[in-house]
C-alpha cells in the first residue's frame, strides 16, 4: 500500500483544502458542520486563540470539501467524530497523523513534512493565486488583533471569504 490509511489520507486532504489547524481538523465533531449551508463552525472552546475567541470560526465549504467530508463519513462512519481514536470514544491524537505522514513520505519517496505544514502551504499557495493576506487571516481563523478589528469591525467576511474558498478550491 502506500503507507497511509485512508483517514488519514481524507485528514491530510481536509488540511490542505481547508487550512485550518491539525487539531481542528482531527478534533471536528460533525455537530460543527452544516453542509446544506456549506458552513464549519469551529466553537471557540476548540480554537486556539480561545483566549479572546468567544465566537465560533466560521470556516466556507465549497463542493470540494462536502466531496471530501462524504468520504470521511462513508470511510470512519462514527456518528460523533470525523476522525475517531481507535477506542472510539473520543477523537484522533495529532501525534497519530503525524506518525502516519512520517511513515508515508520516505515510501512513496516525498520530502518529509509534518501535518502541521499544511497551514504554511495552503497560506502560501492561496496567496501565490492573489487571495489577499487578510482574508487568508481571516479564512484561517488567526486572531485580529489590531484596534479596528478588535473594537469597530463587526462584519463577518463570509462573502469575502466565501468567494476566496471557492476561488482556493477551484485552483487545487
Amino acid at each position: 500500500g502506500s503507507g497511509i490509511s485512508l483517514p488519514s489520507h481524507l485528514a491530510v486532504k481536509l488540511l490542505i483544502a481547508t487550512g485550518q489547524r491539525v487539531e481542528e481538523v482531527l478534533q471536528a465533531n460533525w455537530r460543527e458542520f452544516d453542509l446544506k449551508e456549506k458552513l464549519w463552525s469551529i466553537p471557540a472552546e476548540r480554537r486556539k486563540n480561545r483566549h479572546d475567541a468567544t465566537e465560533p470560526h466560521i470556516v466556507p465549504l465549497t463542493e470540494l470539501h462536502i466531496e471530501l467530508l462524504d468520504q470521511v463519513r462513508e470511510e470512519t462512519a462514527h456518528p460523533d467524530w470525523l476522525f475517531p481514536h481507535k477506542d472510539q470514544n473520543q477523537p484522533r491524537k495529532a501525534d497519530a497523523l503525524y506518525q502516519a505522514v512520517h511513515r508515508f513520505c520516505p515510501i512513496n519517496n516525498i520530502e518529509p513534512f509534518a501535518p502541521r505544514d499544511c497551514r504554511r502551504t495552503f497560506k502560501t499557495l492561496a496567496g501565490s493565486i492573489g487571495i489577499d493576506l487578510e482574508i487568508r487571516n481571516r479564512l484561517q481563523g488567526h486572531a485580529m488583533t489590531d484596534v479596528g478589528s478588535i473594537h469597530y469591525d463587526r462584519w463577518g467576511y463570509l462573502p469575502e471569504k466565501r468567494a476566496a474558498m471557492q476561488i482556493w478550491t477551484d485552483w487545487m
